[in-house]
């Protein structure tokens, strides 16, 4: 199955709540109801238009190893440590395991 963006998840998780909300708030009158709609709209534009809709976090810039062992303590920045090194979390370990007793390391 088809990967589904987070920008249409988050929009259709909001139109479910437009609607949860439409069935369990009691109705009021029709000039409210229409202004709740303008807001809910400009708050689906606002996601769709929102570039980054989760937080980024800054990637430090350094030419040694040790930031592979930071990105590794982190799982947001699990793809930071596949990028520097080519090569999954558990592939590395297990790599380590494999060549921890060698006598050249």
């Amino acid at each position: 199955m088809a990967r589904v963006p987070y920008h249409k998840r988050l929009i259709r998780a909001y139109i479910y709540y437009m609607l949860a909300c439409g069935a369990v708030i009691p109705q009021k009158k029709l000039s409210q109801m229409v202004k709740d709609l303008h807001i809910d709209l400009k708050i689906i534009k606002m996601i769709a238009c929102t570039w980054y809709l989760r937080a980024r976090s800054a990637v430090p810039k350094s030419g040694t190893l040790h930031l592979a062992w930071e990105h590794a303590g982190s799982p947001n920045d699990h793809h930071h440590f596949v990028q520097m090194l080519r090569v999954t979390l558990l592939s590395f370990h297990f790599i380590l395991q494999l060549i921890e007793n060698h006598p050249v390391f």
